[in-house]
């Protein structure tokens, strides 16, 4: 059996099933670094929502500044609001990059001064916005990386398909 013979026979098959892997691959891996940039996206935008409210929070209080009980309980609310958009970038982090996060803030219970829960609040946000931009700038690079190698494993195991048909045909018309 000649080369061109024997490249002939495998290389198409390997070529073959090399890109049923590779879509394999795709579906779930490149895919999957898709799903949780996603989430990490989400997980931002309900944090902008909680942005887009506390100016409406800081309007009303503007206006009721002269009663204290009810600016303390308007920023009650305005706190337990930032807490719910706070969680949702929390939520979204894997359970290795939670440690060491400020703890949620129970707007409703604490009891501490506004000044102490804003400060509080504001050092989570900072730890939580951290991780988040990092967490995501690791996925992003993961993900390009990956389809990179995954363009050069194409095109590399769509050639050996490619040359094994030609092997094929340089077989057959040297035999003809």
């Amino acid at each position: 059996m000649t080369l061109f013979s024997m490249l002939g026979e495998v290389l198409p098959v390997v070529g073959t099933v090399g890109l049923l892997g590779l879509w394999l691959y795709e579906q779930t891996a490149i895919e999957k670094r898709s799903a949780e940039l996603g989430r990490l996206a989400d997980a931002r935008t309900v944090y902008r929502v909680y942005q887009s409210h506390n100016a409406v929070f800081n309007a009303i209080h503007a206006f009721g500044e002269h009663d204290e009980a009810l600016s303390e309980r308007l920023r009650t609310f305005q706190f337990y609001n930032y807490e719910l958009g706070l969680a949702a970038i929390e939520d979204a982090l894997p359970v290795d990059e939670k440690a060491d996060i400020p703890p949620m803030r129970n707007a409703y219970t604490s009891g501490e001064p506004v000044d102490a829960q804003m400060d509080a609040i504001q050092k989570r946000l900072s730890v939580l916005q951290t991780r988040l931009s990092a967490r995501e700038a690791v996925i992003a690079k993961a993900a390009a990386e990956a389809k990179h190698r995954h363009l050069i494993a194409y095109f590399t195991l769509s050639s050996l398909a490619v040359l094994g048909a030609i092997g094929k045909t340089i077989e057959t018309l040297v035999g003809a």
